[in-house]
């Protein structure tokens, strides 16, 4: 028994890293109608603006890491996607993975590419609770904390505030909203700031548990945050931290359930899984509405 509760709290703990991503394209897309693939390279700009400024000071880890995926977040919302907001959808994919080949290249430019080792919070990463005689690494439960609590607070703030319900509408109509008084830039840039959060919350918390820094930091984290909105149904944030957990729920399980000779394809089981979950469902769990829904 004690086992299949470990289980659940590793695929919580990893389904909270997921969603962290996955709800960051889902808003972009609700409000953009464009998936945002530079999501992942945020997460990495956070982390190695870790390593330049907050591996000396714990305090300093969670604002540097945030700075630094917003400031990133804003800056290509400016250079790269307001240019073209009006462009037609392949337009916008383009500059999307325009923006995350030039952030990659810039990075590995000046920092290089070879994978660095930071080490933050090790004694959070090192440290173990017991509960009902289950080993619970703190690390597992400050992730889920730190997940649940931002969906929360996104939540607030989409449903209790003037700016949730400007991101709100124009992820509804973004004409008849811009018509009725709703500020395109702002409510664009907030949005990128909101998924810059995101992304610095997730860089501090991937790299307290891997400690390896690289270029590529958030390519997987986009690559699952992606699949998860399209299960949950695209623009749909509680579909996409839905999708996400499923992900993660799917991943643990085949980890532990095939034979220690085939674990290394354990990848291609959960995505032959999702591909036929999406041959069922199509639409995702709770439809392709393209609009921002609860979390």
């Amino acid at each position: 028994m004690s086992d299949y509760i470990q289980y659940a709290i590793d695929a919580i703990s990893l389904g909270g890293l997921y969603a962290l991503s996955a709800v960051a394209i889902a808003l972009i897309f609700g409000v953009m109608r464009m998936v945002n693939f530079a999501q992942g390279d945020f997460i990495t700009c956070a982390g190695y603006a870790i390593l330049l400024f907050g591996v000396h000071s714990t305090w300093l880890i969670i604002p540097v890491a945030l700075a630094g995926a917003v400031l990133v977040a804003l800056l290509v919302e400016r250079a790269a996607f307001r240019p073209v907001r009006n462009a037609s959808m392949p337009t916008l994919l383009i500059a999307s993975f325009a923006a995350s080949a030039v952030i990659q290249n810039l990075i590995i430019l000046i920092a290089g590419s070879t994978p660095r080792s930071v080490g933050i919070l090790e004694s959070v990463s090192a440290s173990f609770v017991t509960i009902g005689g289950v080993r619970i690494a703190v690390l597992d439960i400050v992730t889920t904390v730190t997940t649940l609590s931002l969906l929360g607070l996104l939540t607030v703030c989409l449903y209790k505030t003037s700016l949730g319900l400007q991101l709100r509408a124009a992820a509804e109509n973004f004409t008849v909203a811009r018509m009725v008084g709703v500020r395109a830039n702002r409510i664009i840039a907030a949005a990128f700031a909101i998924t810059g959060v995101l992304a610095g919350s997730a860089a501090g918390l991937l790299l307290a548990k891997t400690g390896a820094l690289s270029p590529t930091l958030g390519l997987q984290l986009t690559l699952v945050g992606f699949v998860a909105t399209i299960i949950g149904g695209m623009g749909n944030l509680f579909g996409a931290a839905a999708g996400a957990y499923l992900i993660a729920i799917i991943t643990v399980a085949l980890q532990t359930a095939l034979p220690v000779q085939i674990r290394g394809y354990r990848d291609a089981f959960v995505y032959g899984i999702i591909v036929l979950f999406l041959v069922l469902w199509p639409d995702g769990i709770f439809g392709a509405r393209g609009t921002v829904e609860r979390v």
